[in-house]
């Protein structure tokens, strides 16, 4: 089975584009805990808010991919980590309604969360 991309106007396929890669919408997993159920739901929601299709529901999502155009980095981010502007496609919509996705601040919390973990005692020394 060929693999579209969900994007309006996007027209990559997975047979043609070998270069590209294509990710599920994700799904909301029965077997995991309330809060990563929770944070999968919130997942989800948001990427079908961002694809922004009327003809999509429950059913269809199984079936539905998103090429790696529509990523900052080219994939999308892992479930925890939320404040990656890769938690959802946030890249050439095919729609000019977009949430605004703050890259800079991401990269920003990602070297003040790395610099803590050089000097996890850099608080204490300063005193």
């Amino acid at each position: 089975m060929v693999n579209f991309c969900a994007i309006y106007g996007c027209s990559k396929r997975a047979d043609r584009d070998k270069e590209l890669s294509f990710y599920r919408i994700p799904a909301v997993k029965t077997n995991a805990s309330k809060i990563l159920q929770d944070l999968q739901k919130e997942r989800r929601s948001l990427w079908l808010r961002r694809i922004r299709r009327a003809d999509i529901d429950d059913s269809k999502c199984t079936y539905l991919r998103v090429c790696s155009l529509h990523f900052v980095t080219g994939k999308p981010s892992a479930l925890t980590d939320q404040t990656n502007p890769d938690w959802a496609p946030s890249q050439n919509l095919g729609h000019t309604y977009v949430e605004k996705v703050d890259v800079d601040r991401y990269a920003r919390i990602s070297e003040r969360n790395e610099n803590e973990k050089v000097n996890p005692l850099k608080q204490y020394c300063q005193q």
